[in-house]
């Protein structure tokens, strides 16, 4: 039909860092989809809303990082304007 868009609908996640292992070095935070984590004094943050693509665990060198599934909250806003044609 024309007109229609197919809209995917994506679990949320918590993304937990282990501070040990990460390096600061950014390849999870330029990678993020949905601009969910920042960079911030070297440490790296969840500021949005994670849909558990899980490519900044696929990116991590340092195995740092680990995404859980949680509740979404109800309204849900993700920005996907900013990064296009992300490939893990």
């Amino acid at each position: 039909m024309t007109g229609e868009i197919s809209v995917k609908f994506y679990p949320c996640g918590s993304v937990r860092l282990s501070k040990d292992r990460c390096t600061g070095c950014g390849d999870c935070v330029k990678l993020c989809p949905v601009n969910a984590l920042k960079l911030e004094d070297g440490t790296v943050v969840q500021v949005g809303v994670c849909v558990v693509c899980l490519g900044c665990m696929a990116v991590c060198k340092e195995r740092a990082i680990q995404v859980d599934v949680v509740e979404c909250p109800e309204e849900l806003e993700v920005d996907v304007t900013s990064k296009n044609n992300v490939n893990v």
